[in-house]
């Protein structure tokens, strides 16, 4: 393949990476461009340096693309799963549940909704306030949607949008409280897997 052809090849890769990251919005097109065309280089130079045929170079360019698009997926359903976890905890009362999505120490930023609830806290002190509020409700349910994701070695941001349903039942009289907003997550990679080290509202 050409340098022409290496670098429309590129350019196109970069692109193509960048929405599979997140990143495009942030990186623009020449961002795109440049880290396509940087990355066409080193991979002309590794198919080089293996002697890989020009004939099979299409092949390893697409087993590597579709890597990267599962990998991505596979991140994306893993952050998701932690946010299930965290509604289904909370909902079900499962407060070991709840607790097992938890980093040991957590930031959090839940001032949009109670001005004191901001500030880092021990992740057994947060679930045993939960433990104790949750039980006054009669029904919960956490709607959690549209996640977005971006890694970053052994931290990542997860962002998704929620819907919170609290209902209390005072006298025969159903009452519904809603808070709608979004979540905005830090992952940390841990040995048991992704855990929310921080979390605002």
């Amino acid at each position: 393949m050409g340098i022409c052809g290496w670098i429309v090849l590129g350019g196109i890769a970069g692109w193509l990476a960048s929405i599979f990251a997140g990143t495009n919005a942030r990186q623009g097109l020449v961002g795109n461009v440049v880290v396509g065309i940087l990355g066409a280089f080193v991979g002309g130079m590794l198919f080089s340096f293996f002697g890989v045929p020009p004939q099979l170079q299409h092949r390893v360019l697409f087993w590597g693309i579709l890597g990267a698009v599962a990998l991505r997926a596979a991140f994306i359903a893993a952050g998701v799963e932690v946010l299930h976890r965290f509604a289904r905890g909370i909902d079900s009362r499962d407060f070991a549940l709840y607790r097992s999505v938890f980093a040991d120490q957590i930031d959090l930023d839940y001032s949009s909704y109670r001005a004191e609830n901001v500030g880092r806290w021990n992740a057994d002190d947060w679930v045993e306030r939960a433990a104790r509020l949750f039980p006054g409700f009669d029904a919960t349910m956490h709607a959690i949607t549209n996640a977005t994701a971006e890694i970053d070695g052994d931290v990542a941001t997860l962002d998704a949008d929620v819907q919170a349903h609290h209902v209390v039942v005072v006298d025969g009289v159903t009452r519904r409280y809603t808070i709608a907003g979004a979540y905005h997550d830090r992952l940390l990679r841990t040995p048991d897997g992704w855990r929310i080290g921080a979390k605002t509202l």
